[in-house]
């Protein structure tokens, strides 16, 4: 007589099983997606603080065409230059 092992018995698989395998990559995804959603909407908000410090600029500094005496034309540029290299896209 021969001693055969005996038959494994099925076990239920663990409720938690699939969230122990993928939960570490499914917090680091969610991770991911917060850090770019963030970068994200920090990039949009400097970006309409600077079009709007540009806009400012432009209207409180008009351009300025003049002739002079032989005809030629002068456009003053120089204050609304100035006004827009001021303008960042950082708050500060």
């Amino acid at each position: 007589m021969v001693n055969k092992p005996a038959p494994k018995q099925r076990t239920q698989p663990k409720q938690g099983a699939p969230v122990e395998r993928y939960g570490r990559a499914v917090r680091m995804a969610l991770l991911a997606m917060a850090v770019i959603t963030t970068l994200a909407l920090l990039w949009i908000g400097a970006e309409t603080h600077y079009r709007s410090c540009v806009a400012a600029a432009e209207a409180e500094n008009t351009v300025q065409v003049l002739q002079d005496r032989n005809g030629s034309t002068i456009v003053g540029q120089g204050a609304r230059a100035d006004a827009v290299d001021d303008c960042s896209r950082l708050p500060f």
